[in-house]
């Protein structure tokens, strides 16, 4: 778990976790625990040992462990700990015999191995090698600072995130023909199925058009309407682009057809 750079863009500045000394080295040890790759990790049990499958930004959580290396107790770790999740930074996945911690928005943070500057046999004071690798990150910091684009920034933090995604359950809730969401919040659930879809481009890009062509036609005369579940599932939206809930020239689905729920 010590391979590998993190990234932590300015505007952390403005999190709601910086402003919390405890809450915010917690932050910063989560980065720096979660998997960098996608592995198995063997774990101790009443019975024995058991293999539990881990994916990149993910990292098992123990509130013993956790407190030893942040100087705490256990009990303190891990409500510092459900904070994170309140706030929508974590996600974690109790199993009777450990909890699973995904970073919320992983790809923000993460950065490639082969950028690390951490290969075998390397150097710690390596400047030959490392000084291409700056000039490689420098020219690609350049470029994205000179790209300016409407939609807000896969890489902003805390409450312009949130921002977000309160525009987006604003343009749900005003879409004819949809399953309103509660509220102007996002459940826990939602609001990590949302972050992983906001991180793409393309889907910001396609959620304008996308629900300009509601209702479909299956949520005509008292028919199925979508729910917010529907719409974060990974291929909704371009589905709806491509035009395949529009059958107005092929005549009506058949049962189970495109229009179905568990489409």
């Amino acid at each position: 778990m010590d391979e590998g750079w993190l990234k932590l863009h300015r505007k952390i500045i403005r999190s709601r976790v910086f402003a919390n000394p405890e809450l915010c080295q917690l932050w910063i040890w989560c980065l720096a625990k979660a998997s960098n790759r996608e592995r198995w990790a063997t774990i101790k049990t009443g019975r024995g040992t058991r293999e539990v499958h881990i994916m990149p930004g993910q990292f098992i959580f123990g509130r013993h462990v956790a407190a030893n290396e942040l100087g705490c107790t256990p009990s303190s770790a891990r409500n510092r700990m459900k904070k994170l999740k309140t706030i929508g930074k974590v996600d974690i996945k109790v199993d009777n015999q450990y909890s699973l911690v995904t970073v919320v928005n992983w790809g923000t943070y993460n950065s490639p191995l082969e950028h690390s500057g951490h290969q075998s046999g390397q150097r710690s004071n390596n400047e030959v090698t490392t000084r291409g690798q700056r000039e490689d990150t420098d020219k690609k910091v350049r470029r994205k600072e000179g790209k300016k684009k409407e939609s807000l920034s896969t890489h902003v933090d805390g409450p312009d995130l949130l921002e977000a995604e309160k525009r987006f359950v604003a343009r749900w809730n005003a879409t004819p023909g949809v399953r309103k969401n509660r509220g102007e919040t996002l459940t826990a659930k939602r609001r990590v199925s949302f972050r992983v879809r906001f991180a793409v481009e393309q889907w910001r890009d396609d959620v304008k058009p996308a629900l300009a062509k509601f209702p479909l036609p299956c949520s005509e005369n008292g028919g199925w309407k979508p729910d917010m579940d529907w719409i974060l599932k990974p291929d909704s939206l371009t589905r709806i682009i491509e035009g395949t809930y529009d059958w107005s020239k092929n005549g009506k689905p058949e049962q189970g057809g495109p229009c179905s729920y568990d489409d």
